[in-house]
């Protein structure tokens, strides 16, 4: 499954992607796209999700493209 979510740069995202990752026996989450206008919030708190999708050793694509501001893991 692939899942985008706009406004990514959240104070809520981490928490959003923990829950989706630490349950991913039951949603199969193959790509996490987080998109928002700010490109330097959206920086930290992809990189902070990254790290938390290799804490529960969690296989993802990942990518970054800052013509978009997205970053996909």
């Amino acid at each position: 499954m692939k899942v985008t979510l706009i406004g990514g740069a959240s104070s809520y995202s981490p928490e959003l992607v923990d829950g989706l990752l630490s349950r991913s026996h039951a949603f199969p989450l193959k790509r996490l796209t987080l998109m928002d206008l700010d490109a330097q919030r959206l920086e930290i708190v992809a990189h902070f999700c990254r790290r938390m999708a290799q804490r529960l050793n969690h296989p993802r694509s990942e990518e970054h493209t800052s013509e978009l501001q997205s970053h996909s893991f």
